[in-house]
């Protein structure tokens, strides 16, 4: 769960994110099998109008998720993020458009069932 800088809008944290950091992260952590970014959009009403309250005080702007075909490619993602050299370019880049403080990282079990 991710968060934009302040002061970045929605459409450029958007671009950056797909035309800057998503290249670097399947240049330097090829391991996933599958790289979603979910992002967080506004709430219509059926009626038309935005919904009441909080609507845009999201607590993340959006949701990435990887998938990763095997419990090995996933430690190899690992790795390479402790790696100083990776990390820091990771995390710099990063700098330049997530709100870092805000980051949150979860591992799940994944299901599905048929509908």
């Amino acid at each position: 769960l991710m968060k934009r800088k302040p002061g970045m809008t929605m459409d450029e944290f958007k671009a950056y994110y797909e035309d800057h950091h998503v290249p670097l992260i399947n240049r330097l952590l090829p391991h996933a099998s599958d790289y979603r970014r979910n992002f967080v959009e506004p709430v219509q009403h059926a009626a038309g109008h935005m919904a009441e309250g909080r609507s845009s005080d999201h607590l993340f702007d959006v949701m990435t998720e990887l998938t990763y075909p095997s419990e090995e490619m996933y430690q190899k993602t690992l790795d390479a993020l402790a790696d100083p050299e990776t990390g820091g370019i990771i995390a710099a880049d990063e700098a330049k458009s997530f709100d870092r403080l805000s980051m949150r990282s979860f591992r799940v079990d994944k299901r599905r069932t048929s509908c």
